[in-house]
Order: structure tokens, then C-alpha cells, then sequence
């Protein structure tokens, strides 16, 4: 198997394998990398968050690990150089020290929605977007306050199986 995280020299005569893991991402923070692992595949779901050191030459120390409720994804950089991304259960955050917070919880058919993208607006509204819907995520003094967009002419959806159904 060809997975994982590799370090090659300048001129790719050398490398070395560092992790095993089905990588995700791979983030810069400060003093370092956060890497995210996982899959999410028929019945499996699992995740793993790993903090290691600025590579040097071919060594790279791992200085915190975290085992995650599912797959990782849609990761986005916060200004203070916490790392946000989604798993099937919701929205977590890794702060630079490798503090692992879950914000707020999803539904149980969020699973089906593979969230792919995140952004964060200036005022920290937060947006994850997935296979039919984006949802927005406003901080208030209880977590978060979710607002699914739709189009105008829904006012509400279900979900039959795989599809969204529009109710107006």
C-alpha cells in the first residue's frame, strides 16, 4: 500500500515514511504540522489528528496524537491557528496546542453529506458545504445556530434516500 506521509530529500533520492495513515491533510501551524487522517467507507468511519514538528532533513518528531470520532474533512485554518474540520458527528477544532473541542453536533443523516469545503467569514460565521446543501454556522452564547441555505423556493427539505426533497 501506498499510503501515508512520506519525506523525500531535495532531490527524491531518499524518503522515508513517517505515518501509515490514509492522509486527509496536511496543515501548517506554528512550530510544526497537523496532519489529519481517516476514512469513511460503507461501515467503517475513523479519524486520527497528529501534531509533529518542522521537519528536519528526513526526521519529523511526533509531538501529539488524537484518535477522532470519524473521518476528518473540510479542514480551514482560524485566525489564532486553530484548525477546524468536520466529521460525520460535527464540527470540531484542534487548537495549536492539540486541545481537541467538538463546537456542535450533526444529525444523524448528515452522514450521507459529505461535507467537502469549509469557510469562515470575517465575523466567524462558519460555512461547510456539502453534497446537496451548505450549511451556515453563526456562534452564539449556547454553540452554534445552523442555518441550512436553500433555494428560495424551498422552504424545507427531506431527505428520500439519497436525495433532498424541496418543500415549498
Amino acid at each position: 500500500m501506498g499510503r501515508g506521509l512520506w519525506l523525500t530529500n531535495e532531490d527524491g533520492s531518499q524518503t522515508k515514511r513517517v505515518l501509515s495513515d490514509n492522509v486527509r491533510a496536511v496543515i501548517p501551524i506554528d512550530g510544526g504540522i497537523l496532519v489529519l487522517s481517516g476514512l469513511a467507507h460503507l461501515m467503517i468511519d475513523f479519524g486520527n489528528a497528529f501534531i509533529f514538528s518542522e521537519p528536519n532533513g528526513l526526521d519529523m518528531a511526533l509531538q501529539h496524537a488524537i484518535h477522532l470520532d470519524g473521518e476528518p474533512s473540510a479542514p480551514a485554518k482560524q485566525a489564532d491557528g486553530s484548525v477546524l474540520f468536520v466529521t460525520t458527528y460535527g464540527l470540531c477544532r484542534i487548537t495549536k496546542s492539540g486541545e481537541l473541542l467538538r463546537l456542535t453536533s450533526f444529525p444523524a443523516w448528515m452522514a450521507s453529506q459529505y461535507p467537502n469545503s469549509m469557510a469562515i467569514a470575517p465575523d466567524d460565521t462558519i460555512f461547510i458545504g456539502m453534497r446537496m446543501f451548505v450549511l451556515k454556522l453563526h456562534a452564539s452564547s449556547n454553540g452554534y445556530s445552523e442555518q441550512w441555505l436553500l433555494p428560495d423556493k424551498c422552504q424545507s427539505f427531506s431527505l428520500r434516500q439519497f436525495d433532498c426533497v424541496c418543500h415549498p
